[in-house]
């Protein structure tokens, strides 16, 4: 590590951070915490990140400037191209390992991975023969996912899923958490269960999803007059049981026939088709407008207009220890808010008071949501209630100030000064 002894306080007095970020996203990053928490915010607190992206379906290889610093992205080949997973698979190593060999000569800090179980096993041998500290990033169980996704397969699929969960889990709890220098995860509950599993909780920090105001910035759509609509941001993919909220709603037009659902997010095309057939059992092809994948301006847009939102999560084990960013982002926006039982969810909702934590069932929601549209006012001061917690609690502008001192605390770098990191606002991710 390349820090300088400062002769007035003791303390390592080298200022900037420098690291490698391994993740599985997408460039240019689609997800929040990713674009804004290393894209923008930490850099304004004196870090310098380089970090390895996937590139978009049919692009190549290729550099970019990002984070303070550059981004190595990884070539995809066309979906439909034969052995296209296979050749994409490699593609991402190959850019990895690209990399990794270039650490022994840099002045990196740290090497962090977000997620990945491979990329990370390289990552902490490379880590282990330069000496520098391995950091995890654990934003999802994907060990869990795999294993989760071999129930509802067959064949060949299911027994691959369950070997890549068993052999992800494996890896994940019995070399890669136990031997980096720290980890973060995604919510305390995560924290809790990995503690559970003997992992020191000293080394974990929680690092829920949050928001930037300066970039939440919701397009205009067009809303009829008279309409009350109650919306839903987020995939549609079939884990999440986004269909219970077409049955909810269902019962809901038996009081307000004047209502419509907007779901607002993409998924596969057999997830799409399952919930499309739904809708139409239900006969409610009228009053659900389903948007597909938007661009984010636009599905905040339909959030903003809506009456009332909604964060089902399932109650499956590998979904009780995320962090829901489309509760977060309906409180930004100061709407009231219908969420189903889940550990964040129902300590979020409590602690703001912006609205209904109720059971994962289609009569709970419906009966919430109606009480909802039934009060205006309660739905007003409901939302102003959301809206002043996540401006206390979940900007991104504070959630870099928390990761930076846990990044500092262990690696024994003192902060940036205060002049040098500006305003919050004075950049834009």
């Amino acid at each position: 590590m390349s820090v300088t002894n400062d002769a007035d306080d003791g303390d390592f007095g080298r200022h900037t951070l420098r690291y490698l970020f391994i993740t599985n996203s997408w460039f240019p990053a689609q997800r929040v915490d990713v674009a804004v928490l290393f894209g923008a915010k930490l850099p304004q607190r004196g870090h310098r990140v380089d970090g390895v992206f996937q590139a978009q379906p049919s692009h190549g290889a290729y550099e970019s400037e990002w984070g303070g610093g550059k981004a190595l992205v990884a070539g995809r080949v066309a979906t439909g191209e034969p052995l296209s997973r296979l050749k994409n698979v490699c593609l991402r190593y190959r850019t990895v390992a690209r990399s990794l060999w270039s650490v022994p000569r840099s002045d990196y800090d740290f090497i962090q991975v977000r997620d990945g179980h491979v990329s990370a096993l390289m990552a902490f041998a490379v880590a282990a023969l330069t000496r520098r500290p391995f950091v995890y990033w654990m934003s999802f169980p994907v060990a869990e996912l795999w294993l989760h996704r071999s129930t509802t397969s067959r064949g060949v699929r299911s027994l691959l899923a369950r070997l890549l969960g068993i052999a992800g889990r494996a890896v994940l709890h019995r070399l890669l958490l136990p031997g980096a220098a720290h980890v973060f995860v995604q919510s305390d509950q995560m924290a809790a269960d990995l503690a559970k599993r003997g992992i020191s909780p000293g080394k974990l920090t929680p690092v829920p999803m949050g928001v930037d105001p300066r970039s939440t910035r919701p397009a205009t759509v067009d809303k009829p007059a008279g309409e009350r609509w109650i919306g839903y941001l987020g995939t549609v993919e079939r884990v999440r049981r986004v269909d219970l909220i077409v049955e909810a709603f269902a019962q809901v037009l038996g009081c307000y026939p004047d209502t419509r659902l907007i779901l607002a997010g993409g998924a596969d095309r057999a997830a799409m088709e399952f919930l499309e057939k739904r809708i139409a059992q239900l006969g409610l092809e009228d009053e659900v407008l389903l948007t597909g994948q938007r661009p984010r301006a636009e599905a905040l847009g339909y959030m903003q207009a809506c009456d009332v939102c909604l964060s089902p999560y399932a109650p499956l084990p590998l979904l009780q220890s995320t962090s829901p960013t489309k509760l977060v982002e309906y409180m930004f926006l100061a709407k009231p808010v219908v969420a189903s039982e889940h550990p964040e969810q129902r300590e979020v909702v409590e602690a703001s008071g912006c609205g209904f934590c109720v059971k994962h069932e289609p009569a709970a929601f419906a009966e919430a949501t109606i009480a909802l549209l039934e009060n205006p006012r309660l739905c007003a001061e409901m939302g102003a209630r959301g809206h002043a917690y996540v401006l206390r609690h979940r900007t991104y502008d504070k959630i870099a100030a928390d990761v930076d001192r846990s990044y500092r605390s262990f690696l024994s770098v003192r902060p940036v000064a205060p002049d040098a990191i500006g305003s919050p606002l004075d950049a834009t991710p």
